[in-house]
Protein backbone atom coordinates (compact mmCIF):
# COMPACT_ATOMS: atom_id res chain seq x y z
CA UNK A 1 0.00 0.00 0.00
CA UNK A 2 1.50 3.57 -0.80
CA UNK A 3 0.02 6.36 0.87
CA UNK A 4 1.29 8.43 -1.16
CA UNK A 5 -1.48 7.60 -3.67
CA UNK A 6 -4.31 8.10 -1.41
CA UNK A 7 -5.48 11.82 -0.71
CA UNK A 8 -7.40 11.84 2.21
CA UNK A 9 -8.39 15.68 3.33
CA UNK A 10 -10.94 17.59 4.87
CA UNK A 11 -13.63 19.82 2.92
CA UNK A 12 -12.29 24.10 2.43
CA UNK A 13 -13.98 26.36 3.83
CA UNK A 14 -16.97 24.22 5.68
CA UNK A 15 -17.18 23.08 9.24
CA UNK A 16 -18.41 19.82 7.98
CA UNK A 17 -22.60 20.18 10.35
CA UNK A 18 -24.54 20.29 7.27
CA UNK A 19 -25.66 16.55 8.79
CA UNK A 20 -25.34 17.64 12.49
CA UNK A 21 -28.54 17.77 14.10
CA UNK A 22 -29.63 19.84 17.31
CA UNK A 23 -30.06 17.56 20.73
CA UNK A 24 -31.42 18.92 23.71
CA UNK A 25 -28.90 16.95 26.13
CA UNK A 26 -26.24 17.93 24.37
CA UNK A 27 -24.91 20.98 22.58
CA UNK A 28 -22.06 21.33 20.63
CA UNK A 29 -19.22 23.53 21.93
CA UNK A 30 -16.41 23.27 19.43
CA UNK A 31 -15.97 21.90 16.62
CA UNK A 32 -12.39 21.39 14.67
CA UNK A 33 -10.60 19.12 11.78
CA UNK A 34 -6.78 18.63 11.49
CA UNK A 35 -5.20 16.84 9.13
CA UNK A 36 -1.54 14.70 9.50
CA UNK A 37 0.80 12.75 7.47
CA UNK A 38 2.09 9.86 9.57
CA UNK A 39 5.05 8.06 8.48
CA UNK A 40 5.28 4.12 9.23
CA UNK A 41 8.25 1.98 9.73
CA UNK A 42 7.33 -0.10 7.45
CA UNK A 43 6.88 2.31 4.42
CA UNK A 44 8.94 4.99 2.77
CA UNK A 45 5.52 7.06 1.67
CA UNK A 46 3.28 9.39 4.82
CA UNK A 47 -0.02 8.49 4.96
CA UNK A 48 -2.81 11.00 5.28
CA UNK A 49 -4.84 10.79 8.36
CA UNK A 50 -7.95 13.12 8.42
CA UNK A 51 -8.75 13.96 12.53
CA UNK A 52 -11.83 15.41 14.18
CA UNK A 53 -11.83 17.36 17.52
CA UNK A 54 -15.49 17.32 18.77
CA UNK A 55 -16.40 19.33 21.77
CA UNK A 56 -19.70 18.33 23.53
CA UNK A 57 -21.64 19.68 26.68
CA UNK A 58 -24.48 18.35 28.40
CA UNK A 59 -27.37 20.00 29.76
CA UNK A 60 -27.58 20.17 33.11
CA UNK A 61 -31.11 19.69 33.28
CA UNK A 62 -31.13 15.56 33.03
CA UNK A 63 -29.64 14.85 36.33
CA UNK A 64 -31.69 17.89 37.92
CA UNK A 65 -35.21 16.23 37.01
CA UNK A 66 -33.69 12.49 37.47
CA UNK A 67 -31.31 13.14 40.16
CA UNK A 68 -31.48 15.87 42.99
CA UNK A 69 -35.15 16.58 42.54
CA UNK A 70 -36.32 12.97 43.47
CA UNK A 71 -33.24 12.37 46.14
CA UNK A 72 -34.29 15.77 48.02
CA UNK A 73 -38.28 14.78 47.85
CA UNK A 74 -37.12 11.35 49.54
CA UNK A 75 -34.88 12.90 51.69
CA UNK A 76 -37.85 15.03 53.07
CA UNK A 77 -40.10 12.17 53.50
CA UNK A 78 -37.07 10.36 55.27
CA UNK A 79 -36.97 13.51 58.07
CA UNK A 80 -40.49 13.84 58.03
CA UNK A 81 -41.18 10.03 59.07
CA UNK A 82 -38.62 10.63 61.44
CA UNK A 83 -40.51 12.97 63.57
CA UNK A 84 -44.07 11.63 63.38
CA UNK A 85 -45.21 10.52 66.57
CA UNK A 86 -44.94 6.96 67.70
CA UNK A 87 -48.86 5.34 67.28
CA UNK A 88 -50.99 5.20 70.54
CA UNK A 89 -51.12 0.95 70.15
CA UNK A 90 -46.86 0.96 70.26
CA UNK A 91 -46.82 -0.23 67.12
CA UNK A 92 -44.20 1.55 64.67
CA UNK A 93 -44.85 0.14 61.74
CA UNK A 94 -46.07 3.33 59.87
CA UNK A 95 -42.71 4.52 60.36
CA UNK A 96 -40.63 1.28 60.04
CA UNK A 97 -42.34 0.99 56.58
CA UNK A 98 -42.14 4.19 55.43
CA UNK A 99 -38.27 4.06 56.10
CA UNK A 100 -38.03 0.92 54.85
CA UNK A 101 -39.66 2.49 51.41
CA UNK A 102 -37.53 5.93 51.26
CA UNK A 103 -34.48 3.28 51.68
CA UNK A 104 -36.15 1.73 48.50
CA UNK A 105 -36.31 4.67 46.33
CA UNK A 106 -33.13 5.85 47.00
CA UNK A 107 -31.63 2.72 46.28
CA UNK A 108 -33.22 2.64 42.86
CA UNK A 109 -33.21 6.47 42.19
CA UNK A 110 -29.50 5.93 42.72
CA UNK A 111 -28.88 2.81 39.88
Amino acid sequence: MDGSKLDLSATPKTDNLELYIRNTEWSLTDFRVKTYQKIYDCCPHPFPDVTYFMVLRRSPSYYIFSLVIPSAFITVVTIVGFFTPHSTTGENTEKVSLGVTALLSMAIISN
